[in-house]
């Protein structure tokens, strides 16, 4: 609206007509009223208005009207300047040039027909391809959204999708359903945003991903109180197509930390991981990580530490852990190209709540690190590796549950690291003298918390007993019922004829990976045999009758055990109060 055309008037009451001079009086000032507002409204015609633009369109146009749209992005934003109202793209390709830099106090919405509809189209890009690192916090409260980017498709770091300022907090932004491809760069670069929703953003695979370490998603420093809803990321080539340093990269600068982020439902599909390689690397501190649908991803042939999601200390002395994730947690597999591990626990104080995934190695949790508290109180079907794998070196520092094989590490379970020299048995220090019954095989349970190989067993014999052996060995975990299943190792007896102490069966090689086990001895030829034993409670262990003493449960037996060891299988579960004190070496 940039003129006035005057008007020609009908009286609408005959009965009391409106004619003359006062006719003529009334028109002149409406009209010059009129004419006042369209002379104001083509001085300043953008503020709360629009400017379109069109693929039919001219930048020598005003852009006010889809008729008059201007060609460009840039055009429609040198037009605006730093008026408020809104950019609204028309449909198919929008030239984009070498990038649009929007202008400091830059505060119009950019808007398109849709993600499939408008597409920015960049040609000879040096830059990112929609550059708000300047616009400063004049941007507060606009929206971005509703179109796609094509990028130029050569490999450069710095031409990014959409940038916004790594320095100045923009926030309260709505930028929403964009699809952003062969950028040279990431696709999203969110810098410093606060308080901004970030829904629908598609982000497909920059160029040479893997092999220039380009993330598909970053952001730096103080990027706070942000919602990421239903995020998607799309790798497109075939081999490797993300690097080692992540997918998505949310980190500090060295003295401010990411935190209070939320990632809710994101996607992912047809990601190679390269070795060392995760989905989602978070250096920040109280984020929620949710309902992430992790499918269709794996590493590429030989790649090794790969992971879904990895933890790392933020720089600058701000980290505070608190991190979340929630959900289906996945793991490591049984195909070749499976991922490593589910996450990759590389900072303090972070919490883990959910569904178990296959197969199991759902968390890494790295030396020295403290503090983490993994729940996960389900599984899918085929779920029977350990949830959790402890290398923290950090004993009960950590609280530690796998409910699909009934454990919680760091209760009675035992210690969170097997080192290599060092003798393991049963997590119960309440020792006395058990009297074992002659061919009665007792099973106590341990957990292995990391990959061992076992090069002997031992028990401690109290008294000598003419023409006594006792039978030592090793079986998994039943995980139908918590108690001794497949035999491992029959390790063959030990002396306890000739002199007391230890007695062990040396030259085993026996390779034991994370998990609940059972440790068996059987007293034979001769007996009661009197060796040291335990009192208290062991984990998993329960009455199969129940008890009239407030003693408690740590061993399964089986009677009449002459020979090899039993068959658990084909018998009924006993229980009792004393169990034999059973240790294993690890080589």
């Amino acid at each position: 609206m940039g003129s006035y055309t005057k008007q020609t008037w009908t009286d609408l009451d005959p009965t009391t007509p409106i004619s003359g001079a006062r006719l003529t009086h009334l028109e002149s000032q409406y009209d010059a009223a009129m004419a006042d507002v369209a002379a104001a409204y083509a001085k300043k015609p953008l503020d709360q208005g629009v400017i379109y633009v069109a693929v039919s369109g001219n930048d020598s146009f005003d852009g006010l009207t889809m008729g008059t749209a201007k060609a460009t992005l840039a055009g429609a934003v040198a037009a605006i300047g730093t008026s408020s109202g809104r950019i609204v793209m028309g449909t198919g390709n929008i030239p984009g040039g070498s990038g649009v830099v929007f202008p400091a106090g830059f505060k119009a919405s950019v808007v398109g027909q849709g993600q499939s509809e408008t597409t920015v189209v960049m040609t000879a890009q040096s830059g990112p391809a929609l550059d708000f690192r300047s616009v400063g916090y004049s941007f507060d409260g606009s929206e971005v959204g509703d179109f796609g980017i094509l990028g130029d498709g050569v490999a450069n770091s710095a031409n990014k999708g959409i940038a916004f300022s790594p320095t100045t907090s923009n926030s309260k932004l709505f930028v929403h359903d964009i699809i952003v491809s062969n950028t040279g760069g990431p696709c999203f670069d969110f810098g410093n945003l606060e308080l901004c929703d970030l829904t629908r953003l598609y982000a497909k695979e920059p160029v040479s991903a893997a092999a220039s370490n380009i993330a598909y998603v970053t952001a730096t420093g103080a990027f706070n109180g942000n919602t990421i809803d239903g995020l998607q990321l799309y790798g497109v080539s075939s081999g490797a197509n993300v690097g080692a340093s992540g997918a998505v990269i949310i980190k500090d600068n060295g003295s401010t930390a990411p935190h209070d982020n939320h990632f809710r439902t994101a996607k992912t599909e047809n990601l190679h991981l390269a070795s060392g390689a995760t989905i989602f690397a978070i250096a920040g501190n109280t984020n929620i990580i949710s309902d992430t649908e992790f499918f269709d991803w794996q590493k590429v042939s030989g790649a090794t530490g790969t992971s879904y999601i990895r933890f790392t200390v933020p720089g600058g002395g701000v980290n505070t852990g608190g991190n979340v994730v929630l959900g289906v947690i996945p793991g490591k597999g049984t195909g070749a190209t499976d991922l490593d591990m589910g996450i990759d626990m590389r900072q303090s104080g972070n919490r883990v709540i959910g569904t178990k995934g296959y197969r199991g190695t759902n968390v890494i949790i790295a030396s020295g690190i403290t503090g983490i508290d993994v729940d996960l109180g389900g599984a899918v079907s085929g779920a029977t590796d350990p949830a959790v794998i402890d290398n923290s070196g950090s004993s009960f520092k950590n609280t530690l549950r796998d409910a699909s094989l009934g454990v919680f590490a760091g209760s009675s379970l035992g210690p969170r690291r097997f080192f290599s020299g060092r003798w393991y048995g049963p997590a119960n220090h309440n020792l006395g003298t058990l009297n074992a019954v002659l061919n009665q095989e007792y099973a106590v349970p341990i957990y292995v918390p990391n990959t061992i190989t076992v090069s002997a067993l031992a028990i401690d014999l109290v008294t000598v007993l003419a023409s006594s052996s006792v039978r030592l060995g090793v079986y998994a975990n039943d995980t139908s019922r918590d108690c001794p299943g497949t035999l491992l190792l029959d390790a063959g007896t030990v002396n306890t004829a000739t002199s007391t102490g230890i007695q062990s069966i040396t030259g085993l090689s026996l390779t034991l990976t994370p998990g609940l086990y059972w440790l068996a001895a059987t007293a034979q030829g001769a007996g009661p045999v009197p060796v040291r034993g335990i009192t208290g409670s062991l984990d998993p262990v329960a009455p199969t009758s129940l008890l009239s003493t407030t003693a408690e449960i740590n061993c399964y037996y089986l009677n009449s055990i002459s020979g090899a060891l039993a068959n658990w299988s084909a018998g009924a579960l006993a229980s009792t109060i004393n169990g034999p004190k059973i240790m294993l070496l690890v080589s």
